[in-house]
C-alpha cells in the first residue's frame, strides 16, 4: 500500500510518497513543485505512480479545523454518543448541522468519559476540495494538519513513549501541537506575525499541562528556526532537515496508511469519492457472486453429510427399537427394577458404541457464541469470519478469525476466552494464533454437538 501527501506550503507543492511492507515503513519520495496555472503533480507523478496502489490524502489547515475536550459524566459509551453532540454546540463556533464530528472517547472513571472531539464544517471540506480541483488531485483522503503532525511526531521518535512540541510555520498557516506517545492533546493557531512563538506557547500549555514544560520543541515547515529544533534522526537517505521541511506531507501519508481508530477522515458519507463508491459496490457484488458460486459448490457436500446424519440417526433409532422390543410389556413388582436396570444398561451402551449421529454447530451458533465474548466492539472487533467444514466429510467446523483489538492484553484475554474448556472449542486440536498488532489471526474447530 502506498500513500501520496499533498500540501501547500508557500509557493510551493510539497508531496511524500510513503509505502508500507508489513511494518516498515519506506519513504519513496519527497519533492517539491512550484504552484503555477499548469501545475499536474498526479500527472508530472505517472512514471512513479504507475501499476502502485496509491492512496492520496491532503490536509484542512488547523484554521479550518476545531479540537475540543469534553468531560461525559455517564456511565456507558453508547450513551456518551448520544448526548456528545448536544454537548459539542456550546464548544463549537459554529451550528452543529454545518458541521461534520470526529470523536475519540475514553474512559477515565466508572462514570466518566473524557471526550477529544474534532470538528469541522461541511462547506470548508467542500471548498477544500474545489481548491484541488485545478490542479486533477481528487484526494480519497481528506484529514487535517493536527494529525499530520501528530503522526509525524511519533514516526520521527520512533514510537519511543514520552512528550514534544511542534511549532509549524509557514507563510500560509502558524500553529503549535502538543504530542504526548502520539496521541494529540492540544493544537492552537499562532497569529500572523507574533514573535517569541515557543514562549507564547509554553505559557498556554503550561496552564492546562504542567508537565509540558519539560517536552521539547521541534520545529517543522519552510520557515522553521534550525538552531533551535532538537537534533533527529535521519531516515534512510532523508536528513532531519528533510523530515522537518516535509512535516505535513510525511505525516499525512502515514495517516492514510494507519487507517486505524486515531485517523480522521472527512471524506465521509455524502463526500466519499465516487471512485471509492464504484469500488465498494464492485466489492458487494463480487462477494454476492462468490456466495452464490460457493453456497452451489457447497450444496452438494452439506447434502452428503446431511445424508450420512440421517442415516446415523435412522440406524441409533433402529437399534433402540430392537432393544424396546425385548422389554416384556408387563412385569411383576418384583422384576421391575431388574428389568430398568437392564434397560438402562442397554440405553449406555448404544450410546457408548453408536450415537444418534453428531452434527455441526450452526454459523448462528457460532457468532452468538463470539459475541458473548466479554469485549466490546471498540476493544476488539471482528475483521473476517470464515466458517468451514473439510470436504473429506468430517463434521467438525473450522473457524477462521482476523481481529483487531485495541491493545494486547484484550488481544491475550481473547485468546483465553478461546481456550475456555466450558467453550464449544475442541481442544483437542491446536489453536492457532497468529499476532501482528493490532491484528491477530485464530484458526480453531469447534466441536460437534
Amino acid at each position: 500500500m502506498y500513500a501520496l501527501g499533498l500540501h501547500f506550503e508557500d509557493d510551493h507543492l510539497k508531496v511524500a510518497l510513503v509505502r508500507r511492507h508489513g511494518k516498515e515503513i519506506v519513504i519513496e519520495l519527497l519533492r517539491s513543485f512550484f504552484i503555477d496555472a499548469n501545475l499536474r503533480p498526479l500527472e508530472l507523478l505517472h512514471p512513479i505512480l504507475v501499476g502502485k496502489n496509491v492512496r492520496t490524502i491532503t490536509a484542512l489547515s488547523s484554521q479550518e479545523t476545531v479540537f475540543r475536550e469534553i468531560t461525559l459524566h455517564i456511565r456507558t459509551k453508547r450513551g456518551a454518543l448520544s448526548v456528545l453532540p448536544f454537548q459539542a454546540e456550546a464548544v463549537l463556533p459554529f451550528p452543529k448541522e454545518e458541521a461534520f464530528l470526529f470523536p475519540f472517547l475514553e474512559k477515565v472513571g466508572k462514570t466518566t468519559f473524557q471526550a477529544r472531539l474534532f470538528a469541522a464544517r461541511k462547506k470548508k471540506i467542500e471548498e477544500h476540495l474545489q481548491e484541488w480541483t485545478p490542479l486533477g488531485v481528487d484526494p480519497s483522503f481528506v484529514s487535517g494538519v493536527p494529525q499530520a503532525l501528530a503522526r509525524w511526531a511519533q514516526f520521527v521518535k520512533k514510537g519511543h513513549i514520552g512528550s514534544c512540541k511542534v511549532l509549524y510555520t509557514s507563510s500560509r498557516e502558524r500553529c503549535f501541537a502538543l504530542i504526548e506517545n502520539g496521541k494529540l492533546l492540544s493544537c492552537q493557531i499562532l497569529p500572523p506575525g507574533s514573535l517569541n512563538e515557543c514562549e507564547r506557547a509554553d505559557h498556554f500549555l503550561e496552564q492546562k499541562f504542567p508537565h509540558s514544560s519539560h517536552a521539547p520543541w521541534i520545529k517543522v515547515g519552510s520557515s522553521k528556526n534550525e538552531e533551535s529544533a532538537p537534533t533527529l534522526a535521519p531516515f534512510g537517505s532523508y536528513s532531519a532537515k528533510h523530515l522537518q521541511e516535509y512535516a505535513i506531507p510525511l505525516g499525512l501519508s502515514l495517516e492514510a496508511l494507519s487507517n486505524d481508530r486515531k485517523s480522521v477522515q472527512w471524506r465521509s458519507g455524502p463526500l466519499v469519492p465516487k471512485h471509492l463508491v464504484r469500488a465498494r459496490k464492485k466489492m458487494r457484488w463480487l462477494l454476492t457472486a462468490g456466495s452464490l458460486i460457493l453456497a452451489i459448490l457447497l450444496g452438494p457436500i452439506g447434502h452428503v453429510a446431511l445424508s450420512k446424519q440421517e442415516k446415523a440417526l435412522l440406524f441409533g433409532l433402529q437399534e433402540l427399537a430392537e432393544i424396546l422390543e425385548e422389554v416384556p410389556t408387563t412385569v411383576e413388582n418384583e422384576d421391575f427394577s431388574n428389568c430398568l436396570y437392564d434397560l438402562e444398561k442397554e440405553i449406555q451402551q448404544l450410546n457408548r458404541a453408536k450415537k444418534f449421529g453428531t452434527f455441526s454447530p450452526k454459523v448462528s451458533s457460532a457468532l452468538a457464541w463470539l459475541g458473548s465474548a466479554p469485549f466490546s466492539p471498540e476493544d476488539l472487533s471482528l475483521q473476517k469470519f470464515r466458517y468451514s467444514i473439510p470436504s473429506t466429510g468430517a463434521i467438525q467446523v473450522e473457524l477462521q478469525l482476523e481481529l483487531q483489538a485495541e491493545t494486547q492484553e484484550i488481544a491475550k484475554q481473547f485468546h483465553s476466552f478461546l481456550k475456555d474448556i466450558n467453550g464449544p472449542v475442541d481442544l483437542n486440536r491446536e489453536i492457532l494464533w497468529v499476532e501482528d498488532p493490532p491484528f491477530y489471526q485464530a484458526q480453531l474447530f469447534l466441536k460437534p454437538i
